[in-house]
């Protein structure tokens, strides 16, 4: 075990001593020759190489990226498309192996660079990592530079027209909405997490809306906080009062805030047959047809789900997460995530181009 951890040092070391490899241009990946293979959409996440280029060209992508540690230059579009693979990935090693025995017909990163650059590391699946690796924390940063503050707060899943959409769906449904205005559920996520001092846990805020969207997602905070200790430290409130007047979001019964604008369940226990009791039971139907988005976003993206996704210290838990929702809401706005059987309510969500605008 010593003998392992002093290899492990080593290559670390040499790792860190190694000269940026400036300017070295990974080759193209050519996605368009597995478009027709099965694996594709299930290893990718999108149909076809067109909608990879639409989710290319809509977030904005330049022709070509970085990396910040390694310089290693890749195109824009590949970027996104190991990007996305990497979100798909269950395991950091499913990751390592597939570019280099699944993906790669032409490609070898391996060679491509001076045996001076990868002389430290031990093989050539160490190397592809390390270079994978970079990219992806380039892209990570790149999204959450130029699109994170849509997953915080989104002006188009919160806008007037969509609002209405909203209210009409909770009110159309056979039973109806005790609540007038309603336009969205709130929900606290918890993720586990590698840290006791966090509660072994940390908790993300969302909000979510009849058309399968996470308007809002905010964290992460420590999983000992109280829901309604998050609420006050989330502005929520704030933002429900400059941006949907006269709107409700409807809280669990454990948070109990002062603010019109949010609404919660009647504590537990309730009596029988009483006004209380059926305002619950109704509204805990209507939020059981809103919360397949949670279910939703870890199918398309399993990566969220991954043991690495728990190394709080180590590893930027909270972009993975918010970034991923992100994404999610792009893949949505597409048409390209499966909706819930048992969802009551039918709103489309607004299209990837008012998403972004």
């Amino acid at each position: 075990q010593q003998q392992q951890q002093q290899q492990q040092h080593n290559r670390k070391r040499r790792r860190e001593e190694t000269p940026p490899l400036q300017d070295q241009v990974l080759p193209s990946l050519h996605a368009e020759e597995l478009e027709n293979e099965e694996s594709f959409h299930e290893l990718v996440g999108l149909p076809t190489t067109d909608d990879l280029a639409v989710l290319c060209h809509a977030l904005g992508l330049p022709p070509s990226l970085q990396g910040s540690k390694t310089g290693v230059i890749c195109e824009g579009e590949d970027a996104l498309l190991l990007f996305l693979m990497r979100y798909r990935c269950t395991t950091r090693k499913s990751n390592s192996s597939f570019y280099i025995e699944l993906f790669t017909k032409s490609i070898n990163i391996w060679r491509v660079f001076p045996l001076a650059n990868r002389a430290p590391f031990a093989n050539k699946k160490e190397w592809n990592s390390l270079v994978i690796d970079d990219m992806f924390n380039t892209m990570l940063h790149w999204v959450d530079q130029h699109h994170g503050h849509r997953a915080t707060w989104s002006s188009a899943v919160f806008s007037k027209k969509q609002r209405k959409r909203y209210m009409t769906a909770f009110q159309d449904t056979m039973q109806g909405c005790p609540i007038p205005k309603l336009i969205g559920f709130l929900h606290v996520a918890c993720r586990p997490c590698n840290s006791e001092n966090l509660g072994n846990c940390i908790k993300f805020q969302q909000v979510l809306t009849p058309d399968g969207m996470i308007g809002s997602v905010v964290g992460p905070y420590a999983g000992n906080q109280r829901d309604i200790q998050v609420l006050n430290e989330s502005q929520l409130k704030q933002s429900m009062e400059m941006n949907c007047e006269g709107c409700t979001i409807f809280a669990h019964a454990g948070i109990v805030p002062d603010v019109p604008h949010i609404m919660a369940a009647a504590p537990e226990p309730v009596q029988p047959w009483s006004i209380e009791e059926f305002f619950n039971k109704r509204m805990f139907e209507l939020q059981d047809s809103v919360e397949w988005p949670l279910y939703a976003l870890f199918d398309v993206f399993p990566f969220l789900n991954s043991p690495i996704c728990q190394h709080v210290t180590s590893h930027p838990v909270d972009l993975y997460y918010i970034i991923g929702v992100f994404l999610y809401n792009c893949l949505n706005c597409m048409g390209l995530v499966h909706r819930s059987d048992d969802s009551q309510l039918s709103v489309m969500p607004p299209t990837l181009e008012e998403y972004l605008s």
